[in-house]
Parts: C-alpha cells; sequence; structure tokens
C-alpha cells in the first residue's frame, strides 16, 4: 500500500453508494490529447498559427473560427481528440473500470467513449448517458435519490461512440452540447440554470472523486463557490488525485473540503496504481454491515424482549438446512416450466419446479431433484422423502405460468403473492425460523434485485399483521453488492415496506409533441391504474395514452393501450412497486 494513499475513506463513502468518480482529459491520455495539444489540433483545422496567448484566449479563438467555418464541429472536435494511436482504453480508465468496482453514477469532461469501451466489452454493461438538458438533468438526480444500474453523466457534451457501441448507448443527441474552453464553459454554467442546480446537488449530497481533472480551472472553481456561497461548505468529504503543483491541497480542504492526494511531478502512472490498491482494498476482509433487523411490534419505551427481531436482512448465502435446529426451516427460489403429467400431489397446471443445480447441492437437493416434493398450494413445494433431501427445505415458485405453458410470467406482484401465500403454508407447518434467499433474482431475472426485496419486505408485512399467531420469523439473504450498497446507504426504507405504506409512484407524462413533464403520487397497491392516469394529471384520459414502467412490469413486456377489460386492472397487477415509474406516452 503507497504511503501517500488512504483508501479507507474513500471506502465508506463507496460503500454507502455515494462515492462518484468526476474523470477528466487525465484519464484519456495517451489515447486522447492533452489539453495543450487538443487546442494546438484545433488550430491547425482552423489554419491559425500558434501564438503567446493562454491555452483558454487559444482555445475560444479556435472555437470561435470552427463554428463559424465548420458545419460540423463534432468532426473537427474528434480530430482534435484522439491522439491518432487508435482508441486503446488507458491504463488508468481501465483500473477505474474492472471489477469488482461498480459505480453507479460517473460525472465526465470528456468527450470520448474510454470509459464505456472499458465498461462494454469484458461485462457488457448497460450504461445509461445524459447530458445537460433539462430532461436529463432529472434523469441524473432520479439516479442520485435511487442509484441502480449505472449512469455516466457528460458534463460538456459527448461524441458519437464507435461502431461496435453505437445502438447500445443512442446518445447522438449530446453532440450538440459540446462546450469547449473556458469561455464556453462559463456561457453554459450561466445560462443553463437547470443544469447548475443539479450539480450542485451532485456537489452537496455525493462524495466526489476528482481524477485527471484540472481542479484548478476557474470554471469548475465558480461552480465550488457559488454552490458553497449559497449551501456552506459540503459536509462529507470529496476526494482528488493530482499531481503536485497542480493545487494546493490545504487550500482545496479548508474552501471545498476537497482531500487531495498528490503524486510526483510527471508520474501520472501513480492514478492507476492507487486505483488497483482502492480495488483491492474494496475486495479485502474488512467492517461490513452484516444483517439489517426489524421487529414488527417495537414500543417507544424499550423492555427486555424488544430487541429480537421479526425480519431480517442478511449479508450472507443460505445456511446449510441440515445444520439447522429443529423449528427452522430453508427456502428457495425457483423456477417454474410445463410438465405433461402430474408430479408429486399436485396437477399439472401448476408446472414443473426448476431448481438452480448450485443451489440444490447448497441445500442437499441431489440433482436438483425436481421430482419428489408436494404441492403445497401455487406458489410453494416441499420436499419430504428423507432419503433424497432434508424435511426442512421448501421451494419458492415466484412467478406464474401462461395458459399452462412453459413460458413464464415474472412480475412483481407474482413475487409479492407467492411469498404472502408460501409465508402462510409454512407457518402451518409449526415453522418458527424461515432462511429464505431472495426471490426471482437469477441471472435471467426480469427487474433489478431491488424489486423482489421491496416486494417480499411488504409480503412479510402483510402475513404478519394478518396472521392470527404470526410466529414465524424470517431471514432473508442477500449477496448483490449493488443491493447491499442500497441498504447501506439507506435508499431502501426497510421499515417503510414493513409497514405497508402506500406505495410512492412516480409519473412521467409524454405530450404529443415529445415535451416531459413529472409529478408524484402517494396511492394504495390496490389503487386502479386508470385512476392513477386521472391523479396523475393528465386531461384525457380518453386518448388512451400507452402506457410503460421503469422498472419494467414484467420480463419482456412491451408498451401497452388499457382497453375496456383493463378496467379494473390494479397498479399491484399492473406490476408497478414503490419507487417505480408509470410513462404515460401520448405520441
Amino acid at each position: 500500500m503507497s504511503n501517500d494513499f488512504d483508501p479507507k475513506p474513500l471506502c465508506a463513502a463507496y460503500d454507502r453508494g455515494r462515492l462518484v468518480p468526476f474523470i477528466g482529459s487525465g484519464m484519456s491520455i495517451p489515447t486522447c490529447t492533452s489539453w495543450e495539444n487538443f487546442v494546438e489540433n484545433l488550430e491547425k483545422q482552423c489554419g491559425i498559427k500558434a501564438s503567446e496567448l493562454g491555452l483558454i484566449q487559444r482555445a475560444s479563438r479556435a472555437m470561435q473560427r470552427l463554428r463559424v467555418r465548420e458545419p460540423n464541429v463534432a468532426t473537427a472536435i474528434e480530430k482534435a481528440v484522439y491522439s491518432g494511436n487508435g482508441r486503446e482504453v488507458p491504463r488508468q480508465t481501465e483500473a477505474l473500470a474492472a471489477r469488482p468496482l461498480s459505480w453507479p453514477l460517473v460525472c465526465t469532461t470528456n468527450y470520448d467513449d474510454l470509459y464505456l469501451r472499458a465498461r462494454f466489452r469484458p461485462y457488457r454493461a448497460a450504461i445509461q448517458v445524459a447530458g445537460r438538458s433539462d430532461a436529463d438533468c432529472r434523469l441524473v438526480l432520479q439516479h442520485l435519490n435511487f442509484p441502480i444500474g449505472e449512469m455516466v453523466w457528460a458534463l460538456q457534451g459527448f461524441l458519437s461512440p464507435d461502431d461496435a457501441l453505437r445502438g447500445t448507448y443512442p446518445i447522438d443527441h449530446l453532440k450538440k452540447e459540446l462546450v469547449v474552453g473556458h469561455a464556453e464553459y462559463r456561457q453554459t454554467a450561466h445560462r443553463e440554470v437547470h443544469f447548475r442546480r443539479c450539480f450542485a446537488e451532485v456537489f452537496r449530497k455525493v462524495s466526489l472523486f476528482f481524477l485527471g481533472s484540472g481542479l484548478a480551472e476557474p470554471y469548475f472553481l465558480t461552480l465550488f463557490d457559488e454552490i458553497i456561497e449559497l449551501t456552506g461548505p459540503p459536509a462529507q468529504p470529496h476526494f482528488a488525485i493530482v499531481e503536485e503543483g497542480q493545487v494546493d491541497p490545504e487550500l482545496m480542504r479548508q474552501q471545498y473540503h476537497i482531500v487531495c492526494t498528490t503524486y510526483p511531478k510527471g508520474q501520472h502512472q501513480c492514478v492507476a496504481v492507487y486505483l488497483k490498491e482502492f480495488s483491492k482494498f474494496v475486495e479485502k476482509c474488512r467492517v461490513r454491515p452484516s444483517a439489517w433487523g426489524f421487529r414488527m411490534r417495537s414500543p417507544q419505551l424499550l423492555g427486555q424482549h424488544d430487541s429480537d427481531a421479526h425480519f431480517t436482512i442478511v449479508r450472507g448465502v443460505l445456511p446449510d438446512p441440515r445444520s439447522l435446529p429443529a423449528g427452522e426451516a430453508v427456502a428457495i427460489s425457483c423456477g417454474r416450466g410445463e410438465t405433461e403429467k402430474p408430479t408429486g400431489g399436485g396437477t399439472f397446471a401448476h408446472g414443473q419446479v426448476l431448481v438452480n443445480p448450485g443451489i440444490a447441492v447448497q441445500v442437499g437437493l441431489p440433482n436438483g431433484d425436481g421430482e419428489n416434493y408436494d404441492w403445497l398450494n401455487y406458489w410453494t413445494v416441499q420436499w419430504k422423502d428423507p432419503q433424497k433431501a432434508p424435511k426442512n427445505v421448501y421451494g419458492i415458485v415466484a412467478r406464474k405460468l401462461i395458459d399452462g405453458h412453459a413460458q413464464d410470467l415474472r412480475s412483481p406482484d407474482a413475487i409479492q403473492k407467492a411469498f404472502l401465500e408460501s409465508l402462510e403454508a409454512i407457518a402451518n407447518d409449526g415453522i418458527g425460523a424461515l432462511h429464505v434467499q431472495l426471490l426471482a433474482s437469477g441471472q435471467r431475472r426480469a427487474f433489478h434485485p431491488w424489486v423482489a426485496l421491496t416486494q417480499t419486505i411488504r409480503a412479510y408485512g402483510q402475513w404478519f399483521r394478518g396472521s392470527q399467531n404470526p410466529a414465524l420469523s424470517v431471514r432473508l439473504y442477500v449477496v448483490d453488492p449493488v443491493l447491499i450498497a442500497l441498504l447501506h446507504g439507506s435508499f431502501i426504507n426497510v421499515a417503510e415496506h414493513l409497514e405497508d405504506t402506500p406505495l410512492h409512484i412516480g409519473v412521467e407524462v409524454i405530450d404529443a409533441l415529445g415535451g416531459v413533464s413529472w409529478s408524484h403520487q402517494l396511492v394504495k397497491a390496490d389503487t386502479k391504474l386508470a385512476d392513477l392516469v386521472i391523479k396523475g394529471g393528465t386531461v384525457l384520459p380518453q386518448l388512451r395514452p400507452r402506457f410503460s414502467a421503469r422498472p419494467m412490469p414484467s420480463k419482456g413486456f412491451e408498451p401497452m393501450k388499457l382497453t375496456d377489460n383493463d378496467k379494473d386492472l390494479t397498479i399491484q397487477e399492473f406490476g408497478l412497486v414503490s419507487g417505480s415509474t408509470l410513462i404515460l406516452d401520448y405520441r
């Protein structure tokens, strides 16, 4: 570990999903040119001779000439950006994008696609790219409040990605947002108020991690100064890795709460070294949360027995059911396939239970045995042959068959119903503690695991309040790093879901001309979808817009129009969960 680099404070922000890399031109060298060479390349294209003016003035002069003479400014900028040495991803960018690191949000002042390339090539990561428009800034703020997936925020425009990425990232419109030089930066900051306010929210809410970025540029300092003048210094620290002599570290710390790690002049390879050290620290054994526990009946003034949790989320893998004491059981997530004959005590309408081979071995099911089980209800099975499997193993099949065929319906509603009815069946077996795997969150999942988590939590809260004798406690096991960061960072309010509070639904309305408006609604799960449309402020629901949602309501969902047959469809049946956005498209 380097004596000059301490990963611990960075990791404290990273674990909570609040560390955001802010990358500048230094992260793209040598594939892309330095700022000085970039300005020289622009001047050559304009036929301007180099002068003794400063780089800021030279860049401004070149861009004025280009915007007058060149119909396609993006092409000229692209020629100036790339050094002609191919498009190999530099070591420092590779180190930032490599596993196990995962960045929900990356801010960039670069025009190139090198970070996208580094993430897409080995991991096929689907990254949303946003710019400075009003709609994109809203997306950034939504992502900031609930950081699932990955997003790159291009602050100064973005060049089209190469052919390998084209279509994966439809961002050609960001070429219109390209800005170069201090004069254009300043105009952008002052004229686009929504962008400035969005940047202020990012600066206040997360810890920015400046890499290869010119912190000494007046453009940045002006933005920082305005934010601090209005709201005071940020409570959380920001971080930077910078070359010696570029900034005054003490001034950065005192004025802007930016903690700078410096490296010797000219030794830019240190950035990649420090990032690799940070990656190793993230992977190593260290302090991490192990569980989040909640009690359903907890008084304000605590007694001796008020600390036992009814519902616990555990960062870990399922225990071996053969090692559990009497009265405890394991429930695994299963798939559902078509079958031609009855299985166990059920009928073919229930389908065939599909078990992941790795999980089968983990819980003692020989060869993923899908034959020796009984259906307890439409959603729940139990393996009862002690010669074949442990008695205390249940399977929960959180998906429906469509018309009895193998094509299955994966939906948030199915997860909630499956877990709710499974709890009732398992409690009737006399089980007092259930260790359960997160449902419907395997490799072929239809939506992000947070959806399954919130639906499982709500199902337990509903079951507990509706049960005459709620003696069954649940330990839910999660391993997804992003999901753990959402819990650690308090982005998911578990107590709110256990209380089954009204669902918080965003409504996005796209009018006939493509204009977008947003609103938020607090509604019950049994609210009719048609009523939510009217509450959402659409004036002409009779026009029947196309309905869609983020996240997808079910696997393979296509935007739909409501028919008379759907008039009683509830938002829960449609597939909306707390945190979903309903999209109404009138185009």
